[in-house]
């Protein structure tokens, strides 16, 4: 988030050069030609892992413009490079970049999205419809989590946090808790745009407060309301925004299309031609791993079919052939749309902002179709309440995180039922809509 942010407040700015999201540098770079730029742009690959650690600096150094780019601690554990390269590396880092590292009071909220993010394997999502068919099973069925690999987790949290003091002079702390509610204000306020003659604000360019954007990409797949609120949905969902009056048909052959698309566009040379899922399905794992961790793109459909044996007494069905791969195809009716379950409040919010939250999405696209960006902004996954709604063993994650964090009390302090319920009030409060001041616009409105 504060990634994709930054970049696009930079662009609502005066810079004397372009300024880039360059994305993940640490799995390799390569330069292209910008005609919107007129020169030539750095941005990441493909190809996990195939530079060296100089070669990646090189590339950055090649290039004229500013870049905002990210260092995860996990991948450049999996890079295995030796020490006599990475001390440069950083050094090179620490001399050129303002480096900003980012931290989380709640080391167990923490620890169990990652461990939600090791079952689902999926780091962020982009999209309503991808968000609600990757995760309505999860709220459905909900999960549990293995102690050991949420004591990893934390335990990976410690060791990223030595990574960042030790290798890197950091300065500025992004703290989530503290930042992620108010992330507009922490942006503006950092020393590259202390030069502008006017700090402009999402509102000065989309008409919306940014926080009021984010709710609007929350509750376009909020599925908590909607497991809540239902007991016998069917689990095939399909976005409103998305589907409009096509078939489910009509869809799944659009997003085969727009599987070879995104698959196309990151394949490396030495990549396979794909025609069918079967064909990815074959596919070496590691490519597969880099699809999913990397570019965000998996098998979307095939949680369609997971979920047909589910609704296939309810609903008259024909056989299609899509691409080699007999799919289903149903009637409209089928087609839930997750706004139908939205708390009538939420609903009138999205009505309200609906326009100025697409002006805003599609500016933000049209910024990623010239490069600056590599990815849009990801969706809020779930809040602390919905991972307790969501995960079986809750209770005993609480005291597996209590034993871990005794041996480590200047990272944090224990935790208690009521600790977490206050702490998901708070959260929960960020994200609702104020009822009297949606009710104030309503009227206003209805006056004129």
């Amino acid at each position: 988030m504060l990634n994709r942010t930054l970049a696009i407040y930079s662009q609502f700015h005066q810079f004397n050069k372009p300024v880039i999201d360059v994305g993940h540098i640490e799995i390799g770079l390569q330069k292209y030609y910008s005609t919107h730029f007129n020169q030539e742009i750095v941005t990441s690959v493909s190809d996990m892992f195939f530079q060296s650690l100089k070669e990646i600096q090189d590339m950055l150094k090649s290039v004229d413009h500013y870049k905002i780019a990210k260092l995860p601690h996990y991948n450049m554990l999996s890079r295995q490079d030796p020490i006599d390269q990475l001390l440069p590396f950083y050094q090179y880092l620490n001399q050129n970049y303002f480096i900003i590292a980012c931290r989380r009071n709640n080391l167990f909220e923490h620890a169990i999205s990652w461990s939600l993010n090791k079952i689902t394997q999926t780091l962020n999502v982009y999209d309503p419809h991808n968000k609600i068919v990757r995760f309505f099973n999860m709220y459905k069925d909900k999960v549990k989590i293995d102690p050991i690999s949420l004591t990893h987790s934390l335990e990976d949290y410690r060791k990223y946090l030595s990574w960042c003091e030790n290798n890197f002079k950091i300065a500025s702390y992004y703290v989530y808790e503290t930042h992620s509610s108010n992330i507009e204000e922490y942006i503006l306020s950092l020393p590259m745009f202390n030069g502008q003659k006017k700090l402009f604000t999402w509102k000065d360019v989309y008409g919306q407060e940014f926080n009021d954007w984010n709710k609007c990409h929350y509750f376009s797949s909020d599925l908590s309301t909607l497991s809540l609120s239902t007991s016998n949905a069917p689990e095939l969902l399909i976005d409103s925004a998305t589907v409009d009056n096509q078939s489910i048909a009509d869809n799944m052959v659009k997003y085969w299309d727009i599987f070879v698309e995104k698959y196309n566009m990151v394949a490396g040379t030495s990549w396979p031609e794909i025609k069918t899922f079967a064909d990815f399905d074959n596919l070496p794992d590691w490519i597969k791993n880099e699809c999913r961790e990397v570019h965000d793109i998996t098998r979307e459909i095939d949680l369609i079919y997971q979920s047909k044996d589910m609704i296939e007494n309810k609903y008259s069905r024909k056989k299609l052939k899509l691409n080699g791969n007999q799919i289903d195809s149903a009637s409209r009716n089928q087609i839930i749309r997750v706004q139908d379950y939205l708390k009538s409040h939420h609903k009138d919010f999205l009505d309200q902002h609906e326009t100025n939250y697409k002006i805003a999405k599609k500016s933000i696209e049209q910024m990623q179709e010239i490069g600056i960006l590599q990815n849009t902004i990801p969706i809020k996954k779930q809040t602390l309440a919905e991972k307790k709604f969501i995960v079986k063993n809750f209770e005993e994650c609480i005291e597996v995180y209590n034993n871990w964090i005794s041996k480590y009390p200047d990272l944090g302090n224990p935790i208690s039922d009521k600790v977490l319920t206050y702490d998901m009030q708070e959260e929960n409060k960020k994200w609702n809509v104020d009822r009297n001041n949606l009710l104030s616009i309503t009227n206003e409105k209805l006056k004129k």
